[in-house]
């Protein structure tokens, strides 16, 4: 809450920033109102696009083993390619 707190307040003020953030290009936008651009809805939106990041990546990675150990041929061709590509 406080970084969150820290860019509202900085709004406008970029010197002390390596590189903007999604959360820069909100603040900054004039067609958001103003009351989307609260402490509350940041810390909403920063909550949304974790949980959407996780959430997609487990879901690839859980589909991938579940068609890998459905298909045992394409399984023994992923084995034998990451074994060659460790040793």
């Amino acid at each position: 809450m406080a970084k969150i707190k820290e860019k509202i307040n900085s709004r406008g003020d970029y010197s002390n920033v390596k590189h903007r953030t999604i959360f820069h290009d909100l603040l900054d936008n004039r067609s958001l109102p103003e009351g989307d651009k609260s402490v509350k809805r940041f810390s909403q939106e920063s909550q949304l696009l974790l949980v959407a990041g996780t959430v997609t990546t487990a879901t690839a990675l859980a589909s991938a083993i579940v068609y890998l150990l459905l298909d045992e041929k394409r399984l023994q061709v992923l084995l034998e390619e990451l074994e060659a590509a460790v040793s």
